[in-house]
């Protein structure tokens, strides 16, 4: 028992013996999304990104900006009726629709190194910039420019554990959720992994 409690101190102190004051990194996930104002089924979307990360006065709390690649989007099934002249004819179109956004985050991020080492929660604002979509009808493909606003505000929160390897990296994995707010209020929920550089 000694031994083991020996092991996990040794573990923990070598963990975050490194001081995170700048770091670079690069994450991937993937995410369930949907539309939030309709009753349509979510469909798969990933998101990735590079972004640099600052600590604040030596204290657990960091601030982080950088460049995503954000997809959102939904399945619906719409029916259409077309009068034949005696009755009317029913047809059915499947319809998949995902949305590309370049998102520019400026994000919170509190790491709970004494409580909770490792555990991360992050929050914050987004600015959105709409790509193009993709339309798939019936198992037609086409890419447009769509009707979606050009800039949009969104918002991100995750939750998530960090764990240093060696002096420089850090990995971690965290579940996450994105909002786009309007008219046409996305969202996406997933879960992702990243790799981190410390610089110094």
């Amino acid at each position: 028992m000694k031994r083991i409690l020996l092991v996990l101190i040794i573990l923990n102190s070598t963990a975050y013996a490194q001081d995170e004051r700048y770091s670079i990194s690069a994450h991937f996930g993937h995410s369930l999304s949907g539309w939030l104002y309709s009753d349509t089924d979510l469909r798969s979307c990933f998101n990735a990104g590079i972004e640099v990360r600052r600590q604040l006065k030596q204290s657990g709390l960091y601030l982080q900006t950088g460049l995503r690649w954000n997809e959102y989007g939904f399945g619906d099934t719409i029916q259409s009726y077309i009068w034949n002249g005696e009755d009317y004819d029913v047809s059915q179109d499947e319809i998949k629709l995902t949305f590309f956004y370049f998102t520019v985050p400026l994000i919170a991020t509190y790491k709970f190194n004494k409580a909770v080492p490792g555990l991360t929660i992050s929050a914050g604002p987004q600015m959105s910039v709409f790509l193009f979509q993709k339309s798939n009808i019936n198992g037609l493909v086409s890419f447009d420019s769509g009707y979606n606003r050009i800039l949009n505000f969104s918002t991100y929160f995750s939750m998530g554990y960090e764990h240093n390897i060696g002096d420089r990296w850090i990995l971690g994995g965290e579940a996450y959720s994105n909002f786009i707010i309007g008219a046409d209020t996305y969202y996406n929920f997933g879960i992702g992994i990243s790799g981190r550089y410390i610089l110094k």
